[in-house]
């Protein structure tokens, strides 16, 4: 439900509500003094956390904005906004509203950061945005506990996308503290608390990826390494530890978590009380330290119960459960959240093992016996006397009883449930109630309805009143239930009992939109929904929908069955049903809108860019139709933004088809498109995904135009900002496909110029870069032609990457196995020669070409594997020195191997004499003298050969026939260019004195 008020009567309402339920009223400030906008924050924040009032408190945070304040208490008034709805949504114990507050409040202070880069407190409101990623991960992870198939899958990436943005900007933040100097100890507290946020977020990815071990290690590394910073003992350190135990709790280690969860308990509160004495001077200690120190207690006793039990040492589990229940009650703290759990995993680990309890709980003297005999010997009170199970049943009524709508009462609730199976138990309506709603949100359906039936045989005995409270929550439950069963029919008549018979507030909107959903579920799965009695089930049900759901209207569902039908690809039919809304209906403006998208669904591009461009020059520009609520203004804002996207969707399409036809001749239509999506992003920021879609048609356009550095721009900012987007990749590849195409043209046109040939032969490796490197799983095709434009680049460490990619993902594959051995693999050698990295080349050839059997016979490759082996020798151009590099060097069968190949090389084919004639019979010469560095017989080889080519050649031991034929018009360009001018001649000269 949302409230709005205008801005006049605000405080009178304001006054009117908080007498109702007891809050005192700041007084009306009618200044703008800072004092008065402070009270009015304070005010705005007590709504939100309080109550969960989010709705009020933006009413009251505008209200101040629209007075005007000070250009300070502005920035401060945007800030306490994002505030409202991070403390709204903690606040609020709907799981849905809470995920939209955590999504608002998120958005919010990347909003507010942007426009306050130079502000004192930007940082401490990033590290709020990582504090709230934390939180927002958890209340997703409850979500998930309800939530199956594409609904779960969805949740579960919105999870590790949130996570993964939060420890990109903990990177940041760390980098941005590191580099201040000085390093003041209040930046080196913040940078703890982010080492610490950081290794968190890499445990919520790693829990919501259990197939990926990066993450789990990650985060332990960087636990580990801020405990080496800080100290062990030091706060930041206990809490890291504690974190450690949750990474290998959760990855499968519950032996080492148990023993980091006990090192956190014996280093704050030692479990021997002598040792507590001696280490803490414990009774000494004033209360709020205790209390202080007992929250790390409350910390890891979870985990301590969870892992002695994995591990199956339940009196150990026990003991420690004890020790936090006992100086809970002699000490008087107070639970907190984390206490919560721990006491209900200490109540689970009771269930488990079964026993009695013996002792005055209230003066924490608690004591677990295996058998009652034993507790009776003990202890002579019969009022101290209890079986485990009672006593855990306690412990679980008051966690839920005193938490109602959180997550520790649906835990309760799940003890409940299973302690109330057990004979002889009489569980009251309230637990049952709590115990039924626990199974059906473990997934335990059947149990659950059971539950509710018997709930359900208890009503008569209820006073009126709590019979209409509890039967409207029971159907609401068993509805809930029979839902995820699938049984449609049966879940739609549960929530019409509860609209017909157990009309309560608090349930007839989702009672209403329950019965709803499930009869047309069900009616269309049936194809049945246009019969006449089925019709006139869902007409009932929308009406209820109208009466009781105040955001639901007539007008929104008519809007709905339009999207239905739009849905099933009736375009007719769904234009039919969004022309029945009026023009004064909040949906009309959206509705308008999908009248386009039908029309453009069906082809009629004109139909629909008229449709387009009559909302956007007429109703949206009429000052009659002006919003005038925050709701309309987000009506407003959807239909402008999905407008303008899809106007200039249509002219893309327009653009592009005169491109193809043309060849490319033709880009005139682009520029419109640019034009009218160039500022896209920064008036629609919030439109979803119809922000990165105009950024992908606009970098198209932007490519096309000839424009690349701009499309580059664009893909970057897609790549920061959505790199895991499907459009960020297709946005990379339409990049290079239209760089390539120009650099087809200028091919075609004639000799192109160099500079200009080579750059955009940079912008297309660029392009394929961004693509393959955001993509998961990039194409082969596309990896291939990357690692081309960079080996044509000489880009060696760039090539290097895609080619191991491919020989790594692809070298076994049917289709592409064989290109990987003999085009893949050389090129790959090529650049680790390149980069000297000689041994790892040899050890990736030499199975290949080495060896009779070996597949890889050819030129290139041998002569790679010789560059391997040997060395690489460099220089001799214009009179530069000669120099040699040392190579990976070989075995006795290996360099016999390549000097029999490298000499077959030189004295076959039909081009004795050519340049590569050369080339082959200088590194079979090299080959004999890097061999006789070892074998004086093989120095003599080497000697013996080059004076062979020295007779060959008359004499002419300046080599000058070896330039002639390496810088001669009939070489090969890429030869020519890599061993002419002299460069082969100069190494014949230096090898030659070599061997002498």
């Amino acid at each position: 439900m949302t409230i709005s008020f205008s801005a006049s009567p605000i405080h009178r309402q304001l006054l009117l509500l908080t007498a109702a339920i007891g809050l005192s009223v700041p007084a009306a400030a009618q200044s703008s003094s800072e004092k008065a906008v402070e009270a009015e924050i304070d005010f705005a924040r007590g709504l939100a956390k309080e109550w969960a009032f989010v709705d009020m408190a933006e009413s009251v945070l505008n209200n101040v904005a629209e007075k005007g304040v000070s250009g300070r208490m502005e920035s401060e008034l945007e800030l306490v906004r994002c505030d409202v709805y991070y403390i709204g949504a903690k606040a609020s114990t709907d799981p849905t509203r809470r995920n939209e507050l955590f999504e608002q409040a998120m958005s919010a202070y990347e909003d507010y950061v942007t426009a306050n880069m130079g502000a004192d407190n930007r940082i401490d409101a990033q590290r709020t945005m990582v504090e709230l990623a934390s939180f927002y991960a958890r209340s997703l992870d409850i979500s998930l506990e309800e939530a199956v198939g594409e609904e779960a899958e969805a949740l579960r990436e919105r999870k590790v996308a949130v996570l993964e943005k939060s420890v990109r900007l903990c990177e940041e933040l760390i980098e941005e503290i590191d580099a201040t100097d000085p390093m003041t100890p209040a930046l080196k507290t913040k940078r703890d608390v982010l080492m610490l946020d950081k290794a968190g977020l890499y445990a919520h990815i790693s829990s919501a990826t259990p197939d990926d071990a990066f993450f789990s290690e990650q985060a332990i590394e960087t636990y580990s390494e801020l405990i080496f910073d800080v100290g062990e003992g030091t706060e930041i350190a206990l809490r890291a530890n504690a974190g450690i135990g949750d990474v290998y709790a959760s990855t499968g280690f519950p032996e080492e978590a148990r023993d980091f969860y006990i090192g956190v308990i014996n280093s704050v509160i030692p479990i021997d009380p002598d040792k507590r004495e001696e280490m803490l001077e414990w009774s000494k200690l004033p209360l709020d330290i205790k209390q202080k120190r007992f929250l790390y207690v409350e910390l890891v006793i979870p985990g301590v119960q969870s892992t002695s039990r994995e591990l199956g040492e339940l009196e150990g589990a026990i003991t420690a459960g004890l020790f936090f229940y006992n100086l809970y009650r002699q000490e008087g703290f107070s639970l907190s959240v984390l206490g919560n759990s721990a006491m209900l995993e200490f109540a689970s680990t009771l269930v488990d093992a079964g026993g009695f309890i013996g002792g005055d709980l209230g003066e924490g003297s608690a004591r677990w016996f295996a058998t009652e005999a034993e507790m009776r010997e003990e202890v002579k009170s019969r009022r101290q006397q209890r079986d485990s199970i009672t006593f855990a049943l306690d412990l679980a009524k008051q966690i839920a009883s005193d938490n109602p709508g959180t997550e520790a009462a649906r835990k309760g609730g799940e003890l409940i449930a299973s302690i109330n199976e057990r004979p002889g138990i009489e569980i009251p309506p309230a637990q049952l109630l709590q115990a039924a709603d626990a199974k059906r949100a473990g997934e335990n359906y059947e149990e659950a309805l059971a539950g509710y039936r018997e709930l359900l045989t208890r009503l008569d005995a209820l006073d009126p009143a709590d019979r209409v409270e509890f039967g409207a929550k029971v159907y609401n439950g068993m509805g809930l239930t029979l839902r995820r069963q699938d049984r449609q029919l049966e879940a739609a008549m549960a929530f019409r009992e509860a609209l017909l018979n157990w009309r309560d507030d608090d349930f007839n909107r989702s009672n209403a939109r329950g019965y709803q959903n499930t009869i047309k579920a069900w009616a269309r799965g049936l194809g049945i929904d246009n019969q006449d009695d089925v019709a006139a089930l869902i007409r009932e049900a929308e009406n209820f929908v109208i009466a009781f759901d105040e955001e639901g209207s007539a007008d929104e569902i008519i809007f709905n069955r339009g999207e239905a039908r739009r849905s099933d690809r009736d375009w007719d039919g769904a234009i039919a049903e969004y022309e029945q809304i009026k023009p004064e209906d909040g949906f009309y403006e959206l509705a308008q809108i999908q009248i386009g998208l039908c029309k453009l669904s069906n082809k009629d591009l004109r139909g629909a860019r008229g449709a387009f461009d009559d909302y956007l020059t007429g109703r949206a520009k009429d000052p009659k139709f002006t919003p005038t609520s925050p709701l309309e203004e987000a009506r407003r804002s959807q239909a402008l933004s999905r407008a303008e996207f899809y106007r200039a969707y249509i002219d893309h399409v327009i653009a592009n088809g005169r491109y193809r036809k043309s060849e490319g001749a033709d880009d005139s239509g682009f520029a419109k498109v640019i034009e009218e999506l160039k500022d896209y992003g920064t008036t629609y920021g919030n439109a979803g995904k119809f922000v990165i879609r105009a950024q992908s048609i606009l970098a198209d356009s932007y490519a096309k135009s000839g424009d690349a550095a701009s499309a580059a721009a664009i893909v970057a900012e897609m790549v920061a900002s959505s790199p895991d987007a499907p459009e960020t990749a297709s946005a990379s590849i339409d990049l290079y496909l239209a760089l390539n195409a120009r650099r087809d043209r200028m091919e075609a046109a004639g000799v192109p110029d160099p500079n200009a040939y080579q750059k955009v032969t940079g912008e297309m490796a660029k392009a394929l870069e961004f693509a393959n490197g955001i993509t998961p799983s990039p194409e082969f095709k596309n990896l291939r032609a990357e690692s081309k434009l960079w080996l044509e680049l000489q880009e060696w460490q760039k090539a290097k990457s895609p080619l191991e990619r491919m020989a790594s993902r692809f070298k076994d594959d049917a289709e592409y196995g064989r290109t990987v051995a003999t085009q893949v693999t050389p090129d790959l050698a090529e650049c680790l020669v390149e980069l000297g990295e000689m041994e790892v080349a040899k050890n990736l050839l030499a199975p290949l070409i080495v060896g009779e059997d070996a597949p890889l016979k050819s030129r290139r490759p041998t002569l790679l594997l010789s560059r391997a082996m040997l060395g690489s020798v460099n220089g001799g151009g214009g009179g530069e020195r000669v120099t040699a590099t040392r190579g990976a060097g070989g075995t006795e069968e290996e360099f016999q191997f390549i000097t029999g190949r490298l000499n077959t090389f030189a004295m076959s084919g039909d081009k004795w004499w050519a340049c590569d004639w050369y080339e082959a019979k200088f590194m079979s010469i090299y080959a004999y003298y890097v061999w006789g560095l070892q074998d004086d017989r093989k120095a003599a080889s080497a000697k013996r050969i080059m004076d062979e080519v020295v007779v060959t050649l008359e004499n002419d031991v300046q080599f000058s026939v070896v330039e002639e034929n390496c810088s001669g018009e009939e070489t090969e360009p890429a030869l020519r260019a890599r061993l002419g001018n002299g460069v082969l001649a100069a190494r014949y000269r230096w090898l030659y004195e070599q061997t002498r």
